[in-house]
């Protein structure tokens, strides 16, 4: 597309001037949609701030449709998703004379599991089109079940509908619309249940699979509107080895636009983290359960089901165990600021692992301070124990018939992977002084702290816990991300109206997501301000230099080169548009910086 129809559209007389009243052209609108445009001729990653009023998702919408590619827009809020969906796409289609082809696409975990749904359906006795009579007591299982059974059943009733009248953007039974969070866990299912489903030959599968069938359309969809935390979730799953074939997104998408990229960072550290906890237990035992019911495993239901049984009771004498200390050491507090004990609780896992977590300002080492809780460690081990018992049946079970169990298997290994990983963790922070507690040093300033590449947590209630390793950074993950879009040519375009800081520069949020490309690229950084010696490295060259010895060393090498190979693999544009609005004229309300006491 030529500047030419961008001014045709944006520019005065154009087609947003003929179609909304009292529009005024604005400087920063065209200049974006014209970084926007060239960035299509020449892949790479266009980072842009577009204050508010400056009309960004028109900007990049308009060079984008206009070429008629497929695209591949993420947002951060259900706020911007829903201005997409009902406003900002439809008229852009029609702005641009354009058949409406866009959809909204979710997580598993938000459309109807039909195999879930006929299963609690077969639990409560409920049968198509029966009615609840008052005082009826022959029915069996719980009415409340039987209740939610027919909401769902005129969900699919209306699902039904709307494809015989041919609508071409259905919901796919969206339970997220009309159900509560509660209500979906009976009748949902993951993209590990999902697959593990068609490993063993759903009857749904293949035909009227509600989450496979949306993802079918969303390959077909010209625009596909998604979350971060859905985006940030799939190539995590992927270990973005291919992030240019979106598994379960777009198929081959040809370019990806990331809008509200100022929460990329924290998005990507949240959904990124791995979980081991009682939700992964549980759906390891509804599988085999579901397995148990269709003849596909021979064995005794006590047999099967007894070690998902020792990891839920292992992991409710954690939970317990970590809730009555915590409340110990909190109860002071509480009594003193006459607040009521907290129902959920989150601490470091190094807090569970330390009895006694808080550093004396007298030490000397940060050893001396800490002492391993015996109990943690002797109920951790019961644990583990157990979920190697669970790992080792599970194994057996896989000779049996490996598709079935294959799911299965995996998230037992994921979760035993998480927990090893923890543990290693904290036993390498305990080696080594001024992990957590920082003595100062002989001029009296505190060393600075190694960087960690990922945080333990430990989430627990009375009677429930989850563990959690978080990534500390996502430099390293986005900027391989970056570097195979450009190696196949897909343009990433970054926008939001507070990207940059500090005087307008895009450091922050190019060091956060790994988008630092050659010295000669980085002399914008240095104009701006950010000074970049040779001891500055980046997240993984950084962790690299923390190891000693020979291997370490060679390590460190390899990862340099490779950081190397994927800075220089794509270049990075920046686009600066301050807000068109007057804020010094226009404000209502003035707040003093320093107001008199």
């Amino acid at each position: 597309m030529s500047s030419p129809v961008i001014k045709a559209v944006f520019g005065p007389g154009g087609e947003l001037a003929r179609r909304l009243d009292r529009y005024k052209p604005r400087d920063g609108q065209i200049r974006m949609a014209t970084c926007v445009d060239e960035i299509l001729d020449k892949p790479g990653v266009l980072l842009v701030e577009a204050g508010t009023g400056v009309g960004k998702t028109f900007a990049y919408l308009v060079p984008l449709l206009a070429r008629e590619l497929r695209v591949l827009v993420s947002t951060s809020t259900k706020a911007l998703q829903d201005q997409l969906f009902t406003k900002d796409l439809p008229f852009v289609f029609a702005l641009l004379h354009q058949k409406p082809d866009f959809m909204v696409l979710k997580g598993f975990g938000n459309y109807l599991c039909l195999h879930k749904y006929e299963s609690l359906c077969e639990e409560c006795g409920y049968k198509s089109g029966q009615t609840e009579i008052k005082g009826m007591e022959e029915a069996r299982g719980d009415p409340q079940k039987r209740a939610l059974c027919r909401r769902v059943e005129k969900l699919i009733k209306h699902e039904q509908e709307r494809f015989k009248r041919g609508e071409p953007i259905g919901t796919f039974c969206d339970l997220s619309l009309s159900f509560s969070a509660d209500e979906r866990k009976d009748l949902t299912c993951s993209s590990e249940e999902c697959q593990s489903c068609f490993k063993r030959n759903c009857e749904h599968a293949a035909l009227d699979c509600y989450p496979r069938l949306a993802r079918q359309q969303a390959a077909r969809a010209r625009v596909v509107v998604v979350n971060h935390q859905l985006l940030f979730c799939s190539l995590a799953i992927e270990n973005l080895t291919e992030p240019c074939h979106i598994p379960g997104l777009l198929p081959h998408p040809q370019v990806i636009v990331l809008d509200e990229a100022h929460d990329l960072p924290e998005q990507g550290r949240k959904f990124m983290a791995r979980h081991a906890g009682e939700e992964t237990i549980k759906a390891i035992e509804r599988g085999l359960t579901q397995l148990l019911d269709s003849g596909t495993l021979e064995v005794s239901r006590e047999v099967a089901l007894a070690p998902c049984r020792q990891c839920l009771t292992a992991y409710t004498a954690l939970a317990s165990y970590l809730y009555d200390r915590h409340d110990r050491h909190d109860r002071h507090d509480r009594d003193r600021k006459n607040h009521d004990a907290r129902e959920d609780c989150q601490i470091s896992f190094m807090q569970a692992f330390f009895s006694d977590y808080r550093a004396s300002p007298a030490a000397k080492t940060w050893q001396s301070c800490h002492k391993r809780d015996g109990r943690f460690l002797e109920l951790f081990d019961k644990l583990m124990t157990a979920l190697q018992n669970l790992n080792n049946q599970l194994t057996d079970f896989y000779e049996r018939d490996a598709n079935a169990i294959d799911g299965l298997l995996k998230q037992a290994e994921q979760h035993i992977e998480v927990l090893e990983d923890l543990c290693k963790l904290a036993r390498r922070l305990e080696r080594e002084d001024g992990c957590f507690f920082l003595p100062e040093n002989s001029q009296g300033a505190a060393p600075a702290a190694p960087v960690r590449p990922e945080l333990g947590l430990v989430s627990f209630t009375r009677k429930q816990c989850t563990f959690t390793l978080q990534p500390l950074e996502i430099d390293h993950a986005f900027r391989e991300f970056a570097a195979n879009c450009a190696l196949y040519g897909m343009p990433l375009v970054l926008t939001s109206a507070t990207l940059t800081a500090g005087g307008g520069s895009f450091a922050k949020i190019r060091r956060d997501l790994g988008l630092v490309t050659s010295r000669e690229q980085m002399a914008g950084f240095q104009a701006a301000g950010l000074q970049r010696t040779g001891s500055q490295k980046t997240g993984s060259q950084r962790a690299g230099s923390q190891a000693a010895g020979p291997q370490r060393t060679a390590l460190k090498a390899a990862g340099s080169q490779r950081a190397g190979a994927q800075a220089d693999a794509f270049t990075v544009r920046e686009c600066l548009v301050a807000s068109p609005f007057d804020y010094p004229r226009n404000a209502l309300r003035w707040i003093l910086p320093n107001p008199p006491v």
